[in-house]
């Protein structure tokens, strides 16, 4: 089936751990995350290991350390990982089919579908 990580506002220690811990169990076709609210999450390093096609995560303007910062932006773009910033997007949904995965953003029609990738 299709691995969807969902990370909440998992920080700095959290990613950390699982990727000293758990490195080869953490490939996922989607990431969903929060912004941890006082430490570092998002690591490109963890992020290069999960390997995601799609990244939806929260963005909020206040306070500082909830927002997506442009150069994280620019790091995902980089990596070719597609963001769903929720400020912008609203909810996303996702719809799960035996070959296909298909993300919906309601408030800005935002779409992605994505295709089984070889392992």
């Amino acid at each position: 089936g299709w691995r969807i990580l969902l990370m909440g506002d998992a920080g700095f220690e959290t990613e950390k751990w699982l990727l000293e811990n758990l490195p080869d169990q953490l490939a996922s076709d989607v990431v969903i995350k929060g912004q941890h609210g006082s430490d570092l999450s998002g690591l490109e390093e963890f992020l290069l290991a999960v390997r995601p096609q799609a990244l939806i995560a929260s963005n909020r303007s206040f306070p500082a350390a909830q927002q997506i910062s442009p150069g994280w932006r620019e790091m995902l773009q980089g990596h070719q990982i597609t963001l769903f910033d929720q400020q912008q997007s609203g909810a996303v949904e996702i719809l799960a089919g035996p070959n296909s995965l298909e993300l919906k953003a309601y408030v800005n029609g935002q779409s992605l579908t994505l295709s089984r990738r070889n392992p």
